[in-house]
């Protein structure tokens, strides 16, 4: 197997953190104060949407109760005492002679019961228990990646936003040297006061577009504390980020594969089935014998006669359920049927996995190699457009022409960007499709 951890270089010393991580996730100060006083970086983010996101908290206890459940289940095994107590006053009423009308006892009695064999049933439970926990857990890890890459989307977005506002700046800056160059030519008599007037409008369109992406900024801030678990006006800044080397990818049958092998959630509906299937025997056991023991043992006491007596009783009993209505033949359907669908889902689970590989690597490859295009398109439209501005100021150049290559670099400057972002969010992605956003989770979970 091809070791492939895609997100290693964007997460730097995440996993040797990830238990601290889980810590604050499960801890118990579910209202802490978040004081965020300096830019925070990704594995920041991470760890603070771990700690507060609801759904991580949610997905733990859901794994709590199924712990309980477990114990529940295996507690068939054991026998079951009860001790009843209980006292009486009353009065007695004959015709003819009565020699005592009242009365008043006291009472205790112990009853201890024990199913000692059910042909399975309790096994069933107990397999369909582990299950369950297993399925639990499994989706824990789950909900903690679907988070973590949710956070990383939005992280990444914003940094975007980031470097189109930053591109919008240095193109209004553009717009300000190219009106000043045409004031100054229209002084001299070199160019048409309609210079002049191109200029102030392309000034003026790029600081529309500039004071747009500031409130796309904080848009994006807001989706992104949100997705922290925070309240959508949180403060929040990011950190620069590391230049990303590409990564070299497997090929898709060797993704697919790993998938396969470490999706959590697949794990997760793999256990759901082996607890359809055991609960389909406990069902099946229902209309089978059962072999339980009884003993009860009592003493009562009478005051008035001032005297006790006591009894007991030891059982051995064979409960044989002959009809029920077809109530356990229905129910044995109905258990088949959960088996099948929870089949049925399991295998829909594994062709949209192997979609979802393919997508999110195809779509990894094409923005790796659009990145680099990209940053071609980026040096040539700067080269253009001081090329063209030079022309112009020598009187040689319209400034129309001018104006297209600003333009023409404007686009180019949001384009890598956006390309760059598209490139890190599919990187996040195909970690998250393949299962390998959590890797060391997974023996974790099989525990």
């Amino acid at each position: 197997m091809v070791s492939f951890q895609l997100n290693a270089f964007y997460l730097q010393n995440f996993m040797s953190k990830w238990i601290a991580l889980l810590t604050f996730c499960l801890s118990a100060s579910l209202n802490a104060q978040i004081l965020i006083d300096h830019p925070l970086t990704l594995t920041e983010c991470v760890a603070f949407g771990l700690e507060n996101q609801p759904e991580t908290k949610q997905v733990w206890w859901a794994a709590n109760r199924a712990a309980s459940a477990l114990g529940s289940a295996k507690s068939d095994y054991y026998p079951q005492l009860d001790l009843n107590l209980n006292a009486s006053n009353g009065k007695l009423f004959e015709f003819g002679s009565v020699s005592h009308p009242f009365f008043s006892t006291a009472g205790a009695n112990l009853t201890l019961s024990w199913l000692l064999y059910d042909f399975g049933g309790r096994d069933s439970l107990v397999e369909a228990a582990k299950s369950a926990l297993l399925s639990a857990n499994w989706q824990t890890n789950w909900v903690l990646q679907r988070v973590m890459v949710a956070i990383l989307e939005n992280a990444y977005s914003l940094l975007h936003a980031y470097e189109v506002l930053q591109a919008a700046q240095i193109s209004s800056q553009d717009a300000q040297l190219l009106l000043e160059t045409a004031v100054q030519l229209n002084r001299a008599g070199l160019a048409p006061v309609t210079d002049v007037y191109t200029g102030e409008a392309t000034l003026a369109q790029m600081k529309m577009e500039a004071a747009m992406q500031q409130a796309m900024i904080d848009v994006q801030r807001g989706k992104l504390a949100v997705s922290m678990g925070l309240p959508a006006d949180a403060k929040i800044e990011l950190a620069p980020l590391n230049d990303i080397p590409p990564p070299s990818l497997p090929c898709l049958s060797q993704l697919i594969e790993m998938a396969t092998e470490l999706r959590a959630d697949l794990m997760a509906k793999r256990a759901r089935v082996s607890e359809t299937i055991a609960l389909q025997g406990q069902v099946r056991s229902s209309y089978l014998p059962q072999v339980s023991f009884t003993g009860i043992g009592g003493l009562d006491y009478a005051f008035g006669e001032k005297n006790d007596g006591g009894q007991y009783l030891v059982a051995l009993n064979l409960d044989f359920p002959l009809f029920t209505g077809f109530d356990a033949s229905y129910q044995n359907r109905m258990a088949a049927a959960d088996t099948n669908i929870s089949l049925s889902d399991l295998a829909q689970l594994q062709l949209n996995i192997s979609l979802e590989v393919l997508t999110h690597s195809r779509t990894l490859a094409a923005t790796q190699e659009m990145l680099q295009l990209a940053e071609i398109s980026l040096n040539n439209s700067k080269m253009a457009y001081e090329g063209v501005l030079e022309k112009y100021r020598a009187g040689k150049e319209r400034i129309a022409e001018v104006s297209n290559a600003q333009r023409q670099l404007a686009q180019a400057r949001v384009r890598y960007s956006d390309i760059k972002t598209r490139m890190l969010t599919s990187i996040a992605n195909l970690a998250y499709a393949t299962g390998t956003l959590l890797p060391n989770m997974r023996d974790a979970c099989k525990n």
